[in-house]
């Protein structure tokens, strides 16, 4: 199985203390940088194709239980998504 691209430590931690409460892990991945680097703001857009992604229909609900009046749960749940799909616009991007 091959892994996506920006999967690998881009950010490497060198820390040796075995005390220290850096970052324990083997770094941060590109991935992880542009996620952590996205618009703070979602953009509508994004929102829309987030609700279209999870088949929430008008008074509906999906098997997650949102309805598209739950207006604040879907902005809330798209905003996570967000910096996520950014990451990966800017990665397929790149290797084109």
């Amino acid at each position: 199985m091959s892994e996506k691209k920006g999967s690998e430590p881009a950010f490497v931690n060198h820390c040796t203390n075995p005390d220290c409460k850096c970052n324990a892990g083997n770094g941060l991945t590109y991935r992880q940088y542009l996620a952590a680097h996205a618009p703070k703001e979602t953009p509508s857009w994004f929102v829309e194709l987030w609700i279209s992604n999870h088949h929430i229909k008008a008074q509906a609900t999906n098997p997650v239980g949102i309805t598209t009046g739950d207006s604040q749960v879907i902005a809330r749940e798209a905003s996570r998504e967000w910096p996520w799909y950014w990451a990966d616009m800017v990665l397929e991007a790149e290797t084109k």
